[in-house]
């Protein structure tokens, strides 16, 4: 905003480093299950639109509209609406860039392995053809 001339437009788009691990335990020849445990550090304080000090209201308005104004500050969707704060009151902590964190739970299932222990339920029949057969690429 042209009114904070020392405060850049922050992009929408930011790169993450990943940190973390986990671990993948095969239960059966066909099927694994896997737990994962990483951190990512931004290059961004803004992951969370929550930097540095508030702006002028009436400035943000005026530069940014009413929406703009609605999403800075929403401190009136609580119990206790209070009003908007004034120009330059502390709004985070610029000096630390953001983290976040993700924990993944999976279920692998290999399609193939489990195709080859099927086929033998699905063969035999009429004269020893597969009468399930629909002439389908195999898989690999």
């Amino acid at each position: 905003m042209a009114a904070y001339p020392d405060r850049k437009i922050y992009k929408l788009a930011q790169l993450a480093a990943a940190f973390g691990g986990g671990i993948k335990i095969a239960v059966t020849p066909c099927t694994s299950f896997s737990l994962e445990f990483s951190q990512r550090k931004t290059f961004t304080d803004y992951l969370d639109d929550v930097s540095t000090s508030y702006v002028d209201q009436n400035k943000l308005l005026f530069a940014k509209g009413q929406k703009a104004v609605d999403l800075a500050y929403r401190g009136d969707e609580v119990h206790n609406p209070s009003l908007y704060p004034p120009d330059g009151e502390q709004r985070g902590t610029p000096t630390e860039a953001d983290w976040y964190y993700f924990f993944g739970v999976s279920a692998d299932i290999r399609i193939n392995c489990l195709k080859e222990k099927l086929s033998g339920l699905f063969s035999g029949g009429l004269g020893g053809r597969n009468r399930y057969n629909s002439q389908c690429p195999t898989v690999y």
